[in-house]
């Protein structure tokens, strides 16, 4: 079935089935589902009969991008106005997670389900993380372990000599 023939009464009502790569369940309503690029190809496609699998993506986070997209498809049908500031609470409360972990897993999700709003408010978030930190900074923001040699690192600072200015 091809979400744009079918009203938003039947998309409301119609649900889909989602499993996350440990096992998890997830009910869904296809209007929130089909934010993501990836899932609304395959309604388009006619898969969305049985469960879906989502193998990349894990219970705790893909809870995150279904409660992502069950706001913003509720408030595609709100007013305008009133919409929009709910959407953009939501988005701000939801990137007040843990950079290290939550952060990137979301956003890997975003990418793998193809959710551009997500996607994008992600990407914020991580620069917002990294904004005006030194390296080391940044490496510890994100977990990240520092595998370079001090020669490695002082031939990359010459060759990136703008950067550092």
């Amino acid at each position: 079935m091809s979400l744009s023939s079918s009203t938003d009464s039947e998309s409301e009502k119609k649900t889909i089935v989602l499993m996350s790569n440990d096992g998890v369940i997830f009910t869904v309503e296809e209007s929130a589902a089909a934010k993501s690029q990836t899932i609304n190809q395959m309604i388009e496609d006619g898969c969305s009969d049985g469960t879906i699998p989502i193998p990349n993506v894990d219970s705790k986070t893909l809870e995150m991008v279904i409660e992502h997209c069950t706001r913003h498809a509720k408030a595609e049908r709100m007013a305008e106005a009133e919409a929009k500031a709910a959407a953009e609470e939501y988005d701000a409360e939801l990137m007040k997670v843990d950079a290290k972990k939550t952060l990137f897993h979301l956003m890997m999700a975003a990418n793998y389900l193809n959710v551009h709003s997500l996607l994008q408010l992600t990407a914020l978030a991580a620069g917002n993380a990294i904004k005006g930190k030194t390296p080391d900074q940044i490496r510890d923001t994100f977990g990240i372990i520092n595998d370079l040699t001090p020669e490695e690192e002082d031939q990359i600072r010459k060759d990136n000599t703008w950067s550092y200015e």
